[in-house]
């Protein structure tokens, strides 16, 4: 499978969304970061083999944070001191 910079940038910005609907802040944020490490660390891949086992595993956890994302919005937390501030 050959994967595209746009279909890499589109999963980038499916995993930022999906992040965003975390209710706690601290989820949030970590999926942020976690994010942008993920990426910053496969910026480099050359070989259509790695990019296209990253792209798979990058969908994987794109379908994890969807669920964790639901079950955060369905247990909500107690509002946090940074979203106050927000």
């Amino acid at each position: 499978m050959n994967v595209s910079k746009p279909v890499v940038m589109s999963l980038f910005r499916s995993l930022c969304r999906e992040g965003r609907k975390f209710t706690d802040y601290n989820f949030r944020d970590y999926a942020r970061r976690r994010i942008n490490i993920g990426f910053r660390e496969n910026v480099g891949l050359s070989k259509p083999e790695e990019v296209s086992e990253q792209y798979k595993l990058g969908l994987e956890q794109l379908a994890s944070l969807k669920r964790q994302a639901m079950v955060s919005s369905i247990y909500p937390e107690m509002t946090s001191v940074m979203d106050q501030h927000a």
